[in-house]
């Protein structure tokens, strides 16, 4: 009985382990993140399709340079087989012929009008083959070949573009998240501090040294921060849903992260080897406009743009293209090698007016060309614009790290000072307040400059194509 109990026992408290572990929220890092998007993303499933559709419209417009070939067959059996009802006419006697004949042939006609069909058979058996060769179209088959290819590669360069884009956004909401989980560490700090000075403030009060007001005071301290903290907590949980969102996982699923994924400081090394890095703002352009899979794939685009021309060009040209048929149709296949018939042939087909449909086709494949290099202006441009805003925001990064730094040394310092005077009474509980909120405002604001230089620094690097 003691051996069962503890084996129920055993068992009970594996299922609650496993309970619990079940329930633990699972912890990503930067790296988990980057692997669950590129499964999960929609962005990138969706360019998936796009590289199958592409590939097999590539995989068409090769295939096109071999014949097509078609088979048939056909089987027919016929359910009844009766001959005609009615007459298929009446013989005239010739009054010429002898008195025997005349009573003869009419019999035989008459019974030869009245069954004009012989026997027919029951099945019917009939098999063709076809091939058709193009040979000529006015080139359009290597026009839309080498569009193909060249769209191939536009999708192939924009997936690349959209799976790095995915990248810098998940870095984004990453620094996010990892922000506003410094920024609740820093409220939860100052409001475990203003506990304690409540704590103290009681005391000083109990024993008479200071009034009720500096109580209530404090108190009123207590709950600002209390509610700040609530503050951060939910920018933090909405942080998190967009993050999920984008890593394509429920935007309400337990998951934390590693805020050791990002770094938590930043020094004046740091920043110099960066910038040595990176460069100034024309290698950037360069760079940029080298190796930037959204501007290569804009080129591609470009290059299948002009095949577009030449194949609705070569709807002017006559097509020239070769047959051959080959069929058989018999009621049995004891005679099968005799029964078939061969046929080749060529045939010519010369555009003469078409309703303007091929002048149609050509103005619409310019349009699609000027439309790419028209775009291709637009994203030179937008290049520019995004790396010219990266620099700004690198430079005003650094300059909020410096002084968001020395504004935290002496916001400690300030505060340490305003303590001690508040102890001894040479200072007002507002005073301590002020210190305080100076205090934890400085902390945030640190935290922030930091995390603004991190972001900073990955906008540039995916501005200027080095992500």
């Amino acid at each position: 009985m003691k051996y069962i109990v503890s084996l129920l026992l055993i068992s009970f408290s594996m299922i609650c382990s496993a309970q619990v572990k079940g329930n633990k929220p699972q912890t990503l890092s930067l790296d988990d993140c980057f692997k669950i998007a590129s499964q999960k993303n929609p962005d990138i499933k969706l360019n998936q399709f796009r590289t199958s559709a592409a590939n097999a419209d590539l995989k068409n417009a090769y295939w096109n340079y071999f014949p097509s070939v078609d088979f048939g067959m056909n089987y027919r059996r016929t359910l009844s087989n009766s001959s005609s009802g009615g007459t298929g006419g009446t013989y005239k006697v010739d009054t010429t012929l002898s008195p025997e004949l005349r009573t003869l042939l009419p019999m035989i006609m008459n019974n030869l009008l009245k069954n004009p069909y012989s026997s027919v058979s029951e099945n019917n058996y009939t098999m063709q083959a076809s091939a058709n060769w193009l040979l000529f179209d006015g080139l359009n088959r290597d026009a839309n070949y080498t569009r193909s290819q060249d769209n191939f590669k536009a999708i192939q360069k924009s997936n690349e573009y959209i799976e790095k884009s995915v990248k810098i956004t998940i870095l984004r909401q990453y620094i996010d998240v990892v922000k506003n989980l410094q920024i609740i560490q820093a409220r939860k700090d100052n409001l475990e501090l203003a506990n304690k000075q409540l704590e103290r403030i009681n005391a000083q009060h109990n024993a008479g040294i200071i009034t009720i007001a500096d109580v209530y005071s404090q108190e009123a301290e207590v709950g600002n921060n209390e509610l700040m903290m609530v503050q951060a907590e939910n920018d933090l949980n909405i942080a998190k849903a967009n993050l999920l969102t984008t890593l394509g996982m429920n935007s309400d699923q337990p998951v934390d992260f590693l805020s050791t994924s990002i770094p938590t400081s930043v020094n004046s090394n740091e920043i110099k080897q960066f910038r040595d890095l990176i460069g100034d703002l024309e290698s950037s352009l360069k760079n940029a406009f080298g190796s930037r899979s959204d501007y290569s794939s804009n080129d591609f685009a470009i290059k299948a743009a002009e095949s577009g021309i030449k194949s609705a060009k070569s709807t002017f040209y006559p097509r020239l293209s070769a047959n051959g048929t080959w069929y058989w149709a018999n009621s049995k296949f004891s005679d099968f090698q005799n029964n078939g018939n061969t046929y080749f042939g060529l045939q010519l087909s010369i555009p003469i007016f078409s309703n303007f449909n091929t002048n149609l086709q050509f103005e619409n494949a310019s349009l699609q060309y000027n439309q790419k290099l028209i775009e291709k202006t637009q994203l030179e441009q937008t290049i520019r614009n995004s790396i010219q805003t990266s620099y700004l925001n690198l430079e005003a990064a650094e300059k909020q790290i410096e002084i968001s730094n020395r504004v935290l040394k002496s916001s400690n310092l300030n505060y340490d000072a305003m303590k001690e005077k508040f102890n001894i009474g040479a200072a007002s509980i507002t005073e301590l307040h002020i210190a305080a909120n100076q205090l934890v405002t400085s902390k945030i604001n640190n935290i922030k400059a930091i995390y603004n230089y991190v972001q900073a620094q990955n906008e540039l690097l995916f501005a200027s194509g080095r992500l």
